[in-house]
C-alpha cells in the first residue's frame, strides 16, 4: 500500500509540473511599438529611396503604381501574386516571382497586406512599407536563414503585383 501511495504522489507531483508547464508556455508576451514611433523611421526610408509612399488610414505607407483592374480583391479572395519583401536595411527575406505558387487567401496574411492589397486590381501594382505592428510586430519571424529572419519590430517594404484573384 505504501509502494501505491508513493506511486500516486510521483504521478501527481508529475502531472502537476507538466500542468504547470504547459500553462506558461507561450505566456511570453510582448509589446509592440506604436505604428506613430516608427514614422520617422518609415519616412527616413521613404524619402531616401524616393518611393513617394502616403500614409493609409490604418497606417501602412503605400504607393499605387498601378491601380490594376476595376474589381479588386476583399478578404474572402484568393489571391495570385508577386511581390518581393524587404528588411528596411535591404536584404530580401521573401520573394515570389511565380504568381502560381502563391494563391494566399487575403484573410490570412499579414494586417498590413489585408489593409492595402484590395487597392489593386487584377495587373495591379503598389509597394507598401508597413509598420512593424501590422506586419510580425513583437515577435518578428524566425527563419533557418538569419537573412530571412525578421527581428521584432521591423517595419518592412513589399513591391506587390496582382495577377489574379478569386
Amino acid at each position: 500500500m505504501k509502494k501505491r501511495t508513493m506511486n500516486f504522489i510521483k504521478i501527481a507531483v508529475l502531472a502537476a509540473i507538466v500542468v504547470a508547464v504547459g500553462c506558461n508556455k507561450g505566456t511570453t508576451s510582448c509589446t509592440n511599438v506604436s505604428i506613430e514611433s516608427e514614422i520617422p523611421v518609415i519616412t527616413a526610408y521613404n524619402d531616401s529611396k524616393g518611393i513617394g509612399a502616403i500614409k493609409g488610414e490604418t497606417g501602412v505607407f503605400y504607393k499605387i503604381i498601378n491601380e490594376g483592374g476595376a474589381k479588386k480583391p476583399n478578404l474572402n479572395s484568393r489571391i495570385y501574386i508577386k511581390y518581393r519583401g524587404e528588411k528596411l536595411d535591404g536584404t530580401v527575406f521573401d520573394q515570389a516571382t511565380n504568381p502560381g505558387t502563391t494563391g494566399f487567401y487575403l484573410s490570412s496574411l499579414i494586417q498590413g497586406w489585408k489593409d492595402v492589397i484590395p487597392k489593386i486590381g487584377k495587373g495591379g501594382k503598389l509597394q507598401a512599407i508597413i509598420p512593424s505592428s501590422l506586419a510580425y510586430g513583437c515577435k518578428g519571424s524566425s527563419n533557418t536563414d538569419s537573412a530571412k529572419a525578421i527581428p521584432a519590430n521591423s517595419p518592412l517594404f513589399f513591391e506587390i503585383e496582382m495577377e489574379d484573384f478569386y
